[in-house]
Order: structure tokens, then C-alpha cells, then sequence
């Protein structure tokens, strides 16, 4: 896969999954909700493809569509490609074959 238009590509189980209401930044807005998941990191790599270590990677959590909640479950082995090299919100997941 090349994630040279994306962000960072991560590998890891997923530790928790939950469904998180986000609130409108604009007054009087309706809160959105979507998905969130922990990994236990055991991969990274930035948009160009270079490693980066694990542990140096902090707050693995990360934001998604609700549909994702019924796809993925605690303990998956999956990978996530990020919209943008420092962003959380996942762009593509799936389980590592």
C-alpha cells in the first residue's frame, strides 16, 4: 500500500472500542458521534514510509465512523492508515491477514 497521500500507517490490537459524542464547536450545533479505538501499537510508519518506533508513539487512540464499532472488536490485529501524518481520524482500517 502506499500511504504517501495519507498519513501515518499503524499496525496493533485493539485494546478498547467505544462510541464517543463529539461536541459541535459551533454554538447551538448538534454533537456528533463517532467511533474510537486503542491499539497496542506494535508498528508505525509515517506518510513516506519510514519506521518509527512504538514506543515513541503516544496516545494511540483513534476516531472513526460508528459503522466501524460492529467491524472491529477488542483484541483484532488490524492496521489503520490516518487521514493526515499527525491526525488520529482513520482514513482505511482493516485486519492484518
Amino acid at each position: 500500500m502506499d500511504i504517501s497521500d495519507d498519513g501515518m500507517k499503524v499496525e496493533g490490537k485493539i485494546t478498547s472500542k467505544k462510541l464517543q459524542d463529539i461536541p459541535s464547536k459551533a454554538s447551538g450545533e448538534a454533537s456528533r458521534r463517532e467511533s474510537r479505538f486503542t491499539l497496542d501499537v506494535k508498528k508505525v510508519n509515517d506518510s513516506e514510509g519510514n519506521d518509527i518506533t512504538p514506543e515513541k508513539f503516544i496516545h494511540p487512540t483513534f476516531g472513526g465512523t460508528t459503522d466501524l464499532l460492529d467491524r472491529f472488536e477488542v483484541g483484532d490485529y488490524v492496521w489503520i492508515v490516518t487521514t493526515t501524518s499527525t491526525g488520529r481520524e482513520i482514513k482505511e482500517i482493516d485486519h492484518v491477514q
